[in-house]
């Protein structure tokens, strides 16, 4: 199959503009930002495409135009076809059909090899507005891009600060375990000792009794009790 506009734009023959338009959309954002020649060249020639198929008066025009080859390439295979079973003594028929045959094949072939030509060159104006139109499609693409940093960032530093919050609650915990512990601690070995205080007392050595003792509170209890009992065995 011959490539026409349409082809270039992969839409179907005669599409309405807003087909058009979206054809044109994805096919030059795919190529945008390709730098090899070949994608440039297309994506050239998918802009000028664009610039007829866009203007209602030339896409009439182009329309007709090929509606026209189309119909040149079917004359030629009907007058081919009764060239064969009609009967002999047609001179002018045959030139005719030599003219139009010769008339399509020049004018695919050129069309084939060189189908820039019959897509007009874009004005100033125009390239100013298309190139206008890439810079603005970069520039959201820009910002969409560094809005999804911006909120990567701020997600990871949120993270970060819970991790922080949790580290600390658990250190905090660890603290008041280990406090916990070491007071209870305490309080056995104050515990023994006072137990041990009260069998030396018992025993009558006060003076290891006094040893054991910690505080003047302890120290004094240690005295008392020694006092008593030797009052008690007066």
């Amino acid at each position: 199959m011959k490539k026409n506009l349409y082809n270039v734009l992969q839409v179907n023959d005669g599409a309405d503009l807003g087909t058009i338009e979206a054809a044109y959309q994805t096919r030059s954002a795919a190529l945008m930002n390709a730098i090899d020649q070949e994608s440039q060249n297309e994506l050239k020639l998918i802009r000028q495409a664009y610039t007829i198929l866009r203007d209602p008066v030339q896409k009439a025009s182009y329309d007709k135009n090929l509606a026209r080859s189309r119909g040149q390439d079917k004359t030629s295979i009907i007058i081919h076809d009764n060239f064969y079973h009609k009967p002999k003594g047609y001179p002018i028929l045959i030139i005719v059909v030599v003219g139009f045959v010769a008339a399509g094949f020049y004018f695919i072939s050129n069309l084939k090899n060189n189908p820039r030509q019959y897509i007009p060159t874009p004005t100033a104006t125009e390239k100013s507005a298309e190139i206008s139109n890439i810079e603005a499609n970069n520039k959201i693409l820009v910002a969409e891009q560094q809005e999804f940093a911006r909120r990567s960032e701020q997600e990871r530093q949120a993270q970060e600060e819970r991790k922080k919050q949790e580290d600390a609650i658990n250190e905090n915990a660890k603290a008041q375990a280990a406090a916990l512990t070491a007071k209870e601690e305490a309080l056995r070995n104050t515990k023994n000792r006072l137990e041990s205080i009260d069998a030396f007392i018992k025993a009558g050595a006060y003076d290891k009794a006094r040893a054991l003792a910690k505080n003047q509170d302890e120290f004094d209890y240690v005295n008392l009790k020694e006092q008593t009992d030797q009052q008690n065995k007066k």
